[in-house]
């Protein structure tokens, strides 16, 4: 049984990317999972090691960094927090730098010049 909770909990992140849901919260994942929070809750802090929010906030910044590194001169940084779930702009900045250890900014500009490099390196 909860092997196939766990499951539901992946395919919802990995395939559905319900994290983009810029409102979403343990309670309507639980909701959207048709389970109970308090065991969706306690699986999610004893097989992530961590819980639901730090779980969310990870994978809208995988998704982050993926849509910056595909095309970091096209889309703003405002339009890839929001597209990746984000709330705000400000949230977006906080958790990029505390886990990257710089900001979007200077990330952007960092995939910018690798792209440079490629094209002139082929």
């Amino acid at each position: 049984m909860e092997i196939q909770v766990l499951d539901k909990i992946y395919r919802a992140i990995e395939e559905d990317k319900i994290y983009k849901q810029v409102d979403l919260n343990l309670y309507e994942f639980a909701k959207y999972l048709q389970l109970p929070q308090r065991k969706v809750s306690n699986l999610i802090n004893r097989h992530f090691s961590t819980g639901f929010p730090a779980l969310i906030q990870k994978h809208r910044l995988k998704e982050a960094l993926r849509r910056i590194s595909e095309n970091p001169k096209e889309l703003t940084l405002e339009k890839i927090a929001r597209e990746s779930g984000f709330s705000s702009r400000i949230t977006f900045f906080k958790t990029f730098k505390k886990e990257m250890g710089i900001s979007p900014s200077e990330y952007v500009q960092k995939q910018k010049n690798l792209t440079q490099v490629k094209n002139k390196n082929p």
